[in-house]
């Protein structure tokens, strides 16, 4: 992710001296992203070196900031590849730094896809219906921040970002979105940002599902939505139906879906291509923004 607090090597000396993983052996910014701090450090513990991730939390307060860790260790300890905290020495899954909350996570092997294929996505459907299928059980709650009032005063927000024709297609999806939101569909703890940046694959399989600050508490449909709309996505920004039907298929390995469920996608995947386009138009001025929301008009148009 992005840098925004910049650390020095005194600073990430002092944060070490936290845990039990050796001495500072080297650390870089990891300059991609938009939202916390993250660097790359390595350090070296009786000849033996380790990676990890540095993070500095920019996006969620102290008191919000153990949802978040709870829940990666939760399904870290159901063995799936979620990078769970690293202890400090008295136990604490999360610490102070530069007055922030600051989480050190093993660093996972493996890389991004720029050109996920169907058994990729195939492959993100499994682990997405097995994270799901495993936190049903759980009590964690998180309030969803991005329902249908959040959009409505987005849409107000970037009013001027918009020509009136997208502005009342951006309506017309938050206006489903609400009535939905009465809706009996299954509910529980979506990731809400499962994109290609948030995964790690070697070869075929996947070895990192990272960066759970989107998480919260919403329609199980709605994370299935999120992800179909980027891993299926073609170059020409609409989506592939055999990537979308092998990534459901995977994704109903663990947790089949209802017919309702079923029937209301479409409707999903337009609603979160409109929430995704609002959030991309809050980071900044048309022409400037941090990730370009025309990308998710695009593929909210195809739709129609």
């Amino acid at each position: 992710m992005a840098s925004f607090t910049s650390l020095h090597k005194k600073d990430i000396e002092n944060f070490l001296a936290l845990f039990d993983v050796g001495e500072l052996s080297s650390f870089q910014e990891i300059v991609a992203g938009i939202e916390n701090t993250n660097y790359f450090v390595n350090t070296t513990k009786y000849d033996l070196e380790q990676q990890f991730v540095l993070t500095l939390v920019e996006v969620a307060s102290f008191s919000e900031v153990p949802f978040y860790t709870n829940l990666t260790t939760h399904l870290a300890n159901y063995g799936l590849p979620v990078p769970a905290p690293v202890l400090t020495l008295d136990g604490m899954p999360f610490s102070n730094l530069k007055n922030k909350p600051a989480l050190f996570l093993p660093k996972l092997p493996g890389a991004h896809l720029q050109k996920p294929n169907a058994e990729h996505c195939r492959e993100v459907g499994r682990i997405l219906g097995l994270m799901h299928s495993t936190l049903l059980s759980s009590s964690y709650q998180m309030d969803n921040p991005y329902n249908a009032d959040w959009m409505y005063t987005a849409i107000e927000k970037t009013d001027n970002q918009f020509e009136p024709k997208l502005k009342q297609l951006l309506l017309h999806c938050t206006e489903q979105y609400e009535i939905l939101e009465t809706s009996t569909l299954p509910r529980g703890i979506i990731h809400g940002d499962l994109f290609r940046d948030n995964i790690l694959f070697s070869d075929k399989k996947i070895t990192g599902v990272l960066d759970f600050f989107h998480a919260c508490t919403d329609f199980l449909i709605m994370d299935v939505a999120i992800t179909i709309n980027d891993w299926c996505q073609d170059q020409d920004h609409m989506i592939n139906s055999d990537k979308a039907a092998s990534l459901l298929m995977g994704y109903e390995l663990t947790r089949p879906l209802e017919q309702e469920e079923k029937l209301q996608m479409p409707v999903f995947q337009r609603i979160a291509a409109a929430r995704f386009a609002l959030t991309r138009s809050l980071t900044g001025q048309p022409g400037n923004h941090l990730k370009d929301p025309m990308e998710c008009l695009t593929l909210l148009q195809s739709m129609l």
